[in-house]
């Protein structure tokens, strides 16, 4: 790698997305948000430029109970597995949140579009949804129950 597609993947898009079960949000803080790639004692806040990315982690479901979140190649949609033992976690609100990209790092060494940050940070717009489900189809997640 040059120098030049350093700079390139380096780069923070101006806006940034994040995904929360919590409708009616205006600040987050460091606290409230963990990375299941990051292993650090620092809290951070993380946010994504793909909003289907966003949209897989709308709501809170970890890593041992069976849900799996990927995409087979780049530019391909992004695909969550649910265990059907789950399903109904799908029915949960959520929202998709805008923020400016200004002071976020990405995150290197993972095959994901990861952004993180410290801190607090306003956020500028809300996008509602009635449902987990309903976040997820309408930002080209596929959702498949296993």
């Amino acid at each position: 790698m040059d120098y030049l597609d350093f700079l390139i993947e380096g780069r923070v898009p101006g806006i940034l997305f994040h995904a929360s079960p919590t409708q009616g949000l205006k600040f987050l803080d460091a606290k409230e948000t963990k990375s299941t790639h990051l292993k650090v004692n620092k809290p951070y806040i993380y946010a994504t430029d793909e909003v289907s990315y966003a949209a897989g982690f709308s709501f809170d479901w970890g890593n041992n109970e069976g849900f799996r979140f990927g995409s087979e190649d780049y530019g391909k949609p992004w695909e969550l597995q649910v265990p059907r033992k789950h399903a109904h976690r799908l029915k949960a609100p959520c929202s998709i949140y805008t923020l400016r990209g200004a002071g976020f790092k990405k995150v290197y060494g993972q095959d994901t579009p990861e952004f993180y940050k410290t801190g607090r940070v306003k956020l500028d717009k809300e996008i509602k949804y009635k449902t987990a489900l309903e976040c997820l189809k309408t930002n080209n997640v596929i959702v498949t129950f296993i």
